[in-house]
Parts: structure tokens; sequence; C-alpha cells
């Protein structure tokens, strides 16, 4: 009886102590966070001085553009979905 109680506290001392581990080095939360993050950082320090004027697209174009991305107005919208199912109908006669 004494065997089997000493061999019973011995596998559950192993089992308890089998789920711990040491890490070498700590986990560190929050590494791709910071990763990602220092990514999106294209150029924190631009060279050129915030007062020259941006090379590119003027005011004008660029609110044309802008219009035309809020309030698109396609030149062909083509056939409606009735006008295509008209036609359909009206071949099998």
């Amino acid at each position: 009886m004494r065997h089997l109680i000493q061999i019973s506290l011995t596998i559950l001392a192993l089992l308890a102590l089998s789920g711990w581990s040491w890490d070498e080095e700590p986990r560190t939360f929050g590494d791709a966070y910071r990763m990602q993050l220092s990514a999106q950082q294209v150029n924190p320090e631009p060279r050129v001085a915030p007062d020259t004027p941006v090379q590119g697209l003027n005011g004008r174009v660029a609110a044309d553009a802008m219009k035309n991305y809020r309030d698109p107005e396609p030149q062909d919208k083509g056939p409606s979905f009735a006008t295509v199912i008209e036609s359909l109908m009206d071949k099998g006669k």
C-alpha cells in the first residue's frame, strides 16, 4: 500500500512539473505590432522644406478627380437588365 502511494505521488509530481517550462528569454508581446507600425513610417523627417509646393496635380485637377470619384457619371451605362431580358425573349419567338 505504501509503494502505491509513493508511486501515485511521484506520477502526480511528474505530471504537475511536465506542464512547466523555463524559457531562456522572456516573451516579447507586441513585437509584430511595433514592426508593422514602424514599417508604415515612410519618411518621418522629409528633406524638403514644408513651404515648397507639391509637384504633381494642381488643385483644379484634384478637385475634378474627387468630384468624379464621388459622383460617377459613366458615358455608356449599357443596356438595362430588363432590356436584355426582353431582347432574349423576342429572339425565342
